[in-house]
């Protein structure tokens, strides 16, 4: 039972499933389609001129717009390396990845230092510009295909085709820069170590240049050998002088020339061998006085010994560890330089992880303001909105009948009709 029987026992209940909204008559779920239109008809001059008004501010709008043109590039995004041989394929970058770097303020700052765009947009402050150009530039990308396109509005087209094409110059930069691979990791790795180890084996290979000039190194071995035997045929020649110098000893005294000579020869001998046993410029013609032989054993006829046979132990030790050492270094070498080249065409296998297949070009005519479409969106939302308000008008002016809903909301004074003093027609019939 509703408040109103409760109140006045001798009012019969109100049916609540039939009755007036306003003046739109309703049974059940049911409303009148001829009082929704008398609804709207009432309202026809808030309706028509709130839609008119929205269209006119649409139209004025679009109209003071300034015209922009635009320009854009667009990039195919190499998301997976691609398998070569039995190397498996390795991921890189994603779409999205590459997006957040054209979006990034670091790209921004570039592009902006590099065109002087403080300049020409009249910026007081970098970071305007630099806030300007991340507002005009847009990025939208298709993860399905890889496609990135980069495009920019501006009054100015040879201005938004040079923005776009120094996007697409830094950013190809930045991504190249990006797409580091174990192979580039191998191959920087390897030129730093194949170049520590050229300078060390070229200062190994002139310590050992340096060693054997300085001894007058050519053929260790073969000096040696030789060394030797000019050692053994001194040593010969003085044993069969001092035979002979002492068989005249028994019927010469040393007086006589021929035992003098034989001393002499002798001492110049043993001075020989000596410089041959220190090393030295001593030994200068030191087979002079040999035969014929001992010159073709030695192979050195009157050649100069810059080492003595007392050197040859600690020599042979140094010269050994100098050519072990160069040649440690050498295949070092070698080795690296294998790997330096094999870890190149590793790397010269990989792609770019961006494409460019659409450069950017100077727009030839302006973006379309739209007008049409800015104009007929504008006239539907006044529309609406102008239908929702005259039956929120229709409905307070129902509500503003209501003596007692006056009475405590009295701004639905207002809204009474002052040209109807009847009650609604559906009050008549509920009496009835």
């Amino acid at each position: 039972m509703s408040s109103q029987a409760r109140a006045n026992p001798a009012v019969p209940p109100v049916d609540q499933t039939s009755g007036y909204l306003g003046d739109v008559a309703y049974t059940g779920d049911e409303i009148d389609l001829l009082d929704l239109i008398k609804v709207l008809w009432r309202a026809r001059r808030l309706v028509v001129g709130l839609t008119l008004a929205a269209a006119l501010i649409a139209f004025g709008f679009t109209m003071a717009q300034e015209r922009l043109y635009e320009s854009r590039a667009v990039f195919v995004a190499q998301t997976q390396q691609p398998a070569v041989g039995i190397t498996q394929p390795r991921n890189t970058y994603t779409v999205a990845t590459l997006a957040s770097i054209l979006r990034s303020r670091q790209l921004a700052e570039v592009v902006v230092d590099e065109l002087g765009l403080t300049t020409r947009w009249n910026e007081s402050d970098r970071s305007e510009a630099i806030r300007k150009l991340q507002e005009r530039v847009s990025v939208s990308t298709s993860d399905r295909d890889g496609i990135i396109t980069v495009t920019f509005r501006d009054p100015d087209p040879v201005l938004a085709r040079d923005v776009v094409a120094a996007f697409v110059n830094r950013f190809e930069d930045m991504a190249n820069t990006l797409n580091v691979t174990e192979a580039d990791q191998v191959v920087a790795f390897a030129r730093e170590r194949l170049a520590e180890v050229e300078a060390q084996l070229a200062a190994a290979e002139a310590e050992l240049l340096s060693f054997k000039e300085r001894y007058g190194i050519y053929d260790f071995n073969q000096q040696r050998a030789a060394l030797v035997a000019a050692h053994a045929a001194l040593s010969e020649r003085i044993r069969t002088l001092t035979v002979e110098l002492t068989g005249k000893r028994t019927y010469l005294t040393d007086r006589d020339p021929e035992v003098r000579d034989l001393l002499g020869r002798i001492a110049e001998l043993e001075r020989q061998r000596r410089a041959l046993e220190t090393g030295g410029t001593a030994g200068d013609g030191v087979l002079s006085s040999l035969d014929s032989s001992i010159g073709e054993l030695s192979g050195l006829g009157t050649s100069q010994f810059a080492f003595g046979l007392d050197q040859v132990p600690a020599l042979s030790v140094e010269l050994e560890r100098l050519e072990r050492e160069v040649s440690l270094h050498r295949e070092m070498y070698e080795l690296l330089r294998q790997q330096y080249e094999a870890a190149r065409l590793e790397a010269s296998r990989k792609l770019n992880i961006v494409r460019l297949i659409d450069p950017p070009l100077v727009p030839d005519r302006p973006v379309s303001r739209r007008l049409v479409l800015n104009v007929a969106l504008a006239a539907f939302v006044g529309a609406f909105l102008a239908i929702v308000l005259a039956f929120v008008v229709e409905f307070l002016r129902q509500r503003a009948l209501d003596e007692q809903a006056v009475a405590e909301l009295p701004f639905l004074g207002l809204f009474r009709d002052k040209r109807s003093t009847a009650a609604p027609p559906h009050e008549a019939v509920n009496q009835r």
